[in-house]
Parts: C-alpha cells; sequence; structure tokens
C-alpha cells in the first residue's frame, strides 16, 4: 500500500501537474483531521508521510506528569518508560 500512495503521488504529479510535496502536505493534512475528529479534536497529533518509503506516522505527543488528570494530553513516567526507556 505505501508504495502505491507514492506511486499514485507521482503519477498525479506527472499528469496534473501538482507538485508531490503539495499531494503529500495534502495526504497528511486529510490524516490529521481524521485523527483529531476521531480523538475528539485533540492539538496534540503530528501526522507524516515519507515521501521516499510512503511510511505514515502518526504521532500524540504528551507531557509526562507524577498525576495525570488529562489522558489525551499527558501521560505518567511509568508508562512513558514503557514506551521510551529513555523518557524522563
Amino acid at each position: 500500500m505505501n508504495q502505491e500512495l507514492i506511486a499514485v503521488i507521482a503519477q498525479m504529479e506527472r499528469e496534473k501537474g501538482i507538485k508531490a510535496q503539495k499531494i503529500i502536505s495534502a495526504v497528511e493534512s486529510a490524516l490529521l483531521s481524521a485523527a483529531r475528529k476521531k480523538y475528539d479534536g485533540a492539538d496534540n497529533i503530528q501526522v507524516t508521510l515519507d515521501p521516499v518509503t510512503g511510511e505514515i506516522e502518526a504521532v500524540v505527543l504528551k507531557k509526562i506528569v507524577e498525576d495525570v488528570r488529562n489522558a489525551q494530553s499527558e501521560i505518567s513516567l511509568e508508562d512513558a518508560k514503557k514506551m521510551d526507556g529513555s523518557a524522563e
């Protein structure tokens, strides 16, 4: 699927004359919008599409805290360390 997406983007660039980066930005924006809709308007989400591999990465940025009061924007140190041992 990922390489197919890159192939479609390249084809659109050739046929429609739209720069690949502009198409990639539009895809990223659409994915970001969908993610925000699914997660109640969260504004701490980032989406990137690698133009070479077609890999899509969606990341939720959270603040590490001792006492989690908002699970949408905060994470405990214990849970953060489970994801990344170097978390502080």
